[in-house]
C-alpha cells in the first residue's frame, strides 16, 4: 500500500505553516531558528516529493544541498 503524493504535499503545507507561525510569534532567537529549520525541512520534503512525482533525481540533490545549509545553523 502506498501513500498518495497529495498527502505528502499536505504535510509539507502543514509543516511550513507551523514553521511560519512559530517564526512570527516567537521572540526568542533559538525558537526562531528552530521554526526556520522546520520551514526549510518542509521545502526539502517538497523537493523530494516533486522529484518522486516526476521520477527525477533532482529533488534528492536539492535535499542534500538544503541539509548542508541546515548543518550550518548548528555551527
Amino acid at each position: 500500500m502506498t501513500v498518495p503524493i497529495e498527502h505528502g504535499f499536505v504535510l509539507v503545507a502543514l509543516l511550513w505553516a507551523i514553521g511560519l507561525v512559530g517564526l512570527l510569534s516567537r521572540k526568542n532567537t533559538l525558537f526562531m531558528l528552530m521554526s526556520m529549520e522546520i520551514m526549510l525541512n518542509a521545502g526539502a520534503l517538497a523537493f523530494i516529493l516533486a522529484g518522486s512525482l516526476w521520477q527525477q533525481a533532482d529533488g534528492q540533490v536539492i535535499y542534500i544541498l538544503i541539509r548542508a545549509i541546515l548543518s550550518q545553523f548548528v555551527l
